[in-house]
Formats: structure tokens, sequence, C-alpha cells
């Protein structure tokens, strides 16, 4: 799929794919990423994808980054006296007293879980099976003088001078005194997270127990979980999110060099950015192998795709910096003194912007289908899709689909699926993508985009008075990285009848439509805080 589209962030991405809902429409208007006393994006009555396949017979299972928060009950999300950082004493509850969190995947209809609330980047630092710590042991890991691999403090120069700051805000305080919060596992290492996921992972599918390793105490077995099904009686769905490919780009170069020079640890020791994506490959080999163990290769329907558009430059040359064993480390690149060797290549493909814009390279997405017992043959799909599109069709081909409605944001490309030809269409002529968001107590407007097969329109004031207005219009068919905004280069440029009929109009109204609703809820949300104050296909994806 080449027209596939996620938000440009993370966090309001994995909503939209596990409720099949644009992030507008959850807890909060930029969704949910903290664990707080007020729980998770979803609102109470929505459907997790987890549980709509759940409830079509699917053992359900989900591994890796959770991002869009979750309980920690009794808390308070203040700063505390001693100067940590907001949440640190909450979290420091977690993994010292409560060791669970509420509102997880546990509650979404995920028959097992290993996870990691927050990613690699932010604690809590610890994988939580079944929403429950595993650690055996936790401590600070707090923010340490970053060191080389020789145990000498790196001075940073050249083009990485002004980066450590903001490696340094992205931390927790540091580990000053007794009572310092715990911020992690004892064990954790952020550069063996895939490894361990894929491996567990692994066992779910081939329905084996794990013996765990590294941060995972004691071997597990998945009858407890499963009601006893360990032998494949029920169709599987499997959700894994990788750490790879976020900050801090610390990979396991074990995994690739232990045999010396060979061509894999060559390119994983290009950068640590590359050795990123060799992590991701080497986590869907693990996945790909399972699944072929127990001949369901064929069988099984498997997705790839992500969360946001590319990495731009700057943040390729930011995060070698992971909790080690006495401090953050500096990984692999005293060597690399210039940007450029570090960021190898355009990770958006020359489409502009990045991760975190609204053009094009920050929410244009890989979408990459195989099933071929199920008859999706080899090609090339040009139809517009979204994530939030993934929760229908999967429901769909799922053999559910008729049991209860989609969600409103949700559509099935079934038959694009299974019929993917050069001019193809999907069941969607428009998408949204919302941008910036916050509290719905506080948001008064927001940033966003709405596309089509050819028009993109950019705009403002998603929630602010009088609905959203455009700012910026692009022809994508003649001007794919949006150079031209032909909002401001004279009505002359404008094609004859652009504001009229399946258009740049028809998109603002959508985008108008779909705000009105959430508007009426944002006001309502702002008013009770004021008064209160006062055949189916097994699945991996």
């Amino acid at each position: 799929f080449t027209n596939a589209h996620s938000p440009p962030l993370c966090s309001p991405s994995r909503y939209s794919l596990l409720s099949g809902l644009y992030v507008i429409r959850g807890n909060h208007a930029g969704s949910t990423w903290m664990l707080s006393a007020a729980g998770s994006q979803f609102r109470a009555g929505q459907l997790p994808l987890g549980a709509a396949l759940r409830d079509a017979g699917y053992r359900t299972a989900f591994f890796g980054k959770v991002g869009i928060g979750g309980k920690i009950a009794n808390v308070s999300q203040q700063k505390s006296d001693s100067g940590h950082a907001p949440g640190a004493r909450a979290i420091h509850q977690l993994l010292t007293r409560d060791k669970a969190i509420q509102d997880g995947p546990a509650s979404w209809g995920f028959d097992y879980s290993l996870t990691v609330p927050l990613g690699i980047q932010q604690p809590p630092h610890a994988n939580f099976r079944n929403d429950r710590l595993v650690a055996s042991a936790t401590r600070c890991w707090g923010l340490h003088t970053v060191r080389n691999a020789a145990g000498q403090p790196v001075s940073v120069t050249g083009p990485f001078a002004g980066k450590l700051n903001r490696i340094r805000r992205m931390r927790w305080g540091g580990c000053d005194g007794a009572d310092a919060p715990h911020d992690g596992d004892a064990a954790w290492r952020s550069n063996t997270q895939d490894g361990e996921l894929a491996r567990e992972a692994a066992a779910f599918i081939e329905g084996q127990p794990h013996a765990d390793d590294g941060s995972m105490a004691g071997s597990h077995q998945w009858g407890a979980d499963l009601g006893g099904d360990t032998n494949h009686s029920r169709p599987f769905f499997v959700l894994i999110a990788t750490a790879a490919v976020h900050i801090p780009h610390t990979p396991d170069l074990s995994a690739f060099c232990a045999d010396g020079e060979s061509e894999a640890c060559q390119l994983a020791t290009r950068s640590p950015h590359a050795g990123m994506l060799m992590t991701i490959d080497r986590t869907l080999g693990t996945v790909w192998q399972a699944v072929r163990a127990v001949g369901q290769l064929d069988q099984t329907l498997l997705i790839f795709t992500s969360d946001n558009g590319g990495l731009p430059c700057s943040a390729k040359t930011l995060g070698s910096f992971r909790p080690g064993p006495t401090s953050l480390t500096w990984q692999a690149h005293e060597r690399a003194a210039n940007i450029s060797e570090l960021c190898l290549h355009d990770s958006s493909g020359g489409l502009r912007g990045g991760k975190g814009s609204l053009y094009e390279g920050g929410h244009r997405v890989p979408l990459i289908v195989s099933w071929p017992a199920g008859g999706v043959r080899p090609g090339t799909c040009v139809g517009l899709v979204g994530l939030t599109d993934l929760f229908a069709t999967l429901v769909d081909l799922a053999g559910a689909g008729d049991k209860r409605p989609a969600p409103q944001d949700s559509i099935s490309f079934r038959r694009l699926l299974f019929n993917c030809t050069s001019g193809a269409r999907s069941g969607r002529q428009h998408i949204l993508i919302p941008g910036d968001g916050g509290p719905l107590a506080k948001r008064k407007t927001q940033s966003w985009a709405a596309r089509s097969a050819r028009w993109k329109v950019i705009g403002a004031n998603g929630f602010g008075e009088g609905g959203p207005n455009m700012t910026e219009l692009y022809d994508l068919r003649a001007d794919p990285q949006e150079s031209r905004n032909l909002l401001t280069i004279g009505s002359t440029a404008l094609p004859e009848g652009i504001f009229a009929g399946a258009g740049p109009a028809a998109l603002l109204a959508y985008a108008r439509k779909t705000y009105a609703v959430e508007s009426h809820r944002v006001l309502s949300h702002r008013v009770a805080r004021s008064a209160s104050a006062g055949g189916a296909p097994r699945v991996s994806l």
C-alpha cells in the first residue's frame, strides 16, 4: 500500500489502531501518554481491537510498547518536594508498591501481554506481563554522567554539541539521596528489549513455554492465560510493537557481531539508527520463523506498518544513550563525527517533513500485507487507507463484521486487499490527520490535515470558535513534495472549480463535521470540570 496514513506521532497512532477512531475521540485530543490516576486514552464504552477479535474467537496477545497511558491508582502527579520530575513518585509507587497497571492491555481484550508502558525512552524502564510488573528488583536509573565504552566522560563537540541537553531533559532527575524514586527494573536493558519480546511472541505463536532471560524471571506457561488452549484450536491475533527505531538508538550489537565482521555486523554498526533498523529486521525474522514452524505461514495474515513517518536527521543523531549497569552509556559512535554519516539515508523517501509533521513525510507510512492462502496476491495498492481502517478490516476478515458496526472512523479495505489493481480504490474518500493536541479541559484548537487521493489541506483551529479553517492547500498529483501552497501563490494558479465537488471544499467540510462532534464533548468536559471545581485468518500484526 503506497497511500497509507497514520497520525504523525506514536501515541495517537497506537490509539487509532487499537480503537479504529481518530485520536480526538479519546480522553485527550492529542492522546494520552503518561501513566496516571486518570487512566488510558480509551473512553468508557469504546471497544478495543483486542476485545473485538477475542469475541470473534481469537486468542490475543500484545508484545512491546503500549504508549497510550494506563492507570496507577491513588497517586498524585504533582512535582515532589524533593524536586524530582512530575510523575516520578507515581512510577516509584508503581514499581515498589502496586506493581500492577490498571486500564492496560489486560483490560483491552488481550489474553496475554508482555509490554513496556512508555517504550524504551521513558520510565518505567520495566516489562509488565498481563499488566503486572515482571522485575524481581527495581532501582533508580536517573541520569548519570554519560560515558564511553572505556568509562571516560564523553565530550560532546562538533555536530553533537548542544544535543546532550536534549537527551538529559528526556530523562528523570538524578538518583541522589536514599529516597530517590525508583524508575525501572534493576536488570533493565533497552538494547535487548526487542529480542526478548520477539522470542516471547514466537513462543506464544508456537504454544511453547518460554524460559525467560535477563529482565524476565521464571518460565511462563501459556495455559493459564489461554484457558488451556496451547494447541492452536483457535486462531491467534498477535500485535508486536517494537522498541526500534525509537530513541535511544542503542542496538544490541552482540546480536549481529558475535561472529566478527560479518555483513550484518557491518550494516548494524554504520550508525546507531542503522543498527535499530537491523533490529527490526531481526525481530520480523524471529516472528516469521515461528509462524513457519507451526505450518501457518501461508495461512497467516502478516501486516507490517509504522506509527508515524520517518525520523528527521536531527533525531537520528540523538539517543545513543541507554540505562546500563552504572550509567547512561554512550555507545559506538565516538568515531562518527559527521551528521550525514549518522543519517545515512532519507527515512521519508523524499517526501516533505518527518515524524511530528503534518506534511506527507510525517504521516505517510509503509503498509505491507502478506496472506497467500487467503487470496492476497503480490502487487501495489494506491488506494487511500489509514491505520484506523485496520480495525474494521481485521474484524471483517475474522467474520465478525456483521455482528457489530465498525468504529465510526474505520472503513474496511477488504475489497481492495483482494482486488489491488492499478486503478482500484478503497472505500475511503477522505482521511483526517489530527495534529497537536492536549487535555480536553485545556485544548481550544488543534492543527490538522485532511487528504483525498489528489488534494491535501492543512489547517488549524480544530476546536476553536468557528471550527477548522484552511491554511495550506496542495495538489499532490502535481506537487507530491508539497512545495507550492496554492492558497498563497495567487488565485490564478487555482484550477477552475477547485472548491466544488470532491475537492478541497469537501475536505474542509469533512474536517469540520468530524471536529464538530468532538468540540461539543470538549465543551461539555470543560463545563463538567468547572462545575466539579466549584474461515478466519490467523493474524500477526
